[in-house]
């Protein structure tokens, strides 16, 4: 009995040593340390995120230019009764006969005038006037002439004699002509589309164009011509065909009423 309770107590011992001794060896050794990292706070549901955002600059298109209404030019006003005092002068006034609503044969009036707004662009000017003198179209002209041998100094004449002789030196003057005239239709051309959107109309060559615009009481255009170039002549039209066709203005489709006397 002795020796196995020694031999319990010696084993007790032993036991308790180890024990020691581990905890020892437990607190002499350092245990590396994690360094903690950092978490950024996740935004509840709902809630708003305040973290700035890189943000690209975008540039809105330009807006387009606003297409101005065809109204008349020189400062006459197409769709209005025609009075003297609209104009610098009265050159000449003349019986006019034009196509009414349905195609009738209509008359009015033609009359060459001095604009009080000339344009240096035009030479020669007129209107035209329903029976009952409402202004429907109104026209500018410009002619450029041709230079004649007479004109031109004595080198610059053509040379040689005979029956063919000078006919290269005379067609020249009449090409330069032609090619001044395309291009000042041309350039006018492109100040009209500027002002009054795209052309619905244009010529192949580029030497009529046709703008207009529509609208439930109004009817208006205008047409610039360069077909007679090879005169030297081009041409302007501002037209209203409502009131060409008698059409009254803020009416669609209404006819005009007849000025009749008054009764007594």
């Amino acid at each position: 009995m002795n020796k196995a309770l020694t031999s319990m107590i010696a084993t007790l011992l032993i036991f308790l040593a180890g024990v020691v001794s581990a905890a020892d060896v437990s607190d002499k050794v350092t245990e590396p340390q994690a360094t903690p990292a950092v978490v950024e706070p996740v935004p509840a549901a709902g809630e708003k995120n305040n973290t700035p955002e890189k943000t690209e600059t975008v540039k809105a298109p330009a807006a387009d230019k606003a297409v101005e209404p065809i109204t008349g030019a020189f400062g006459i006003q197409l769709g209005t009764h025609f009075e003297p005092s609209m104009v610098a002068k009265v050159l000449s006034k003349q019986e006019h006969i034009y196509s009414g609503q349905g195609g009738t044969k209509l008359k009015g009036s033609l009359l060459r005038i001095e604009p009080s707004k000339p344009d240096e662009r035009f030479q020669q000017y007129s209107i035209k006037t329903t029976g009952e003198g409402i202004i429907y179209a109104i026209q500018g002209d410009y002619q450029y002439k041709a230079e004649s041998d007479e004109a031109r100094p004595d080198e610059a004449k053509p040379k040689g004699s005979g029956k063919g002789a000078g006919k290269p030196g005379n067609r020249q003057p009449a090409n330069a002509m032609q090619s001044s005239c395309k291009a000042a239709v041309k350039t006018l051309a492109g100040e009209l589309e500027s002002r009054y959107g795209k052309p619905r109309g244009q010529g192949w060559d580029g030497l009529w164009y046709t703008f207009r615009q529509f609208s439930d009481t109004s009817n208006k255009g205008l047409k610039l011509y360069g077909h007679r170039c090879r005169t030297g002549m081009y041409s302007i039209i501002y037209i209203d065909e409502k009131a060409q066709r008698g059409v009254l203005p803020g009416k669609a489709g209404a006819p005009p009423v007849a000025n009749t006397p008054d009764l007594k």
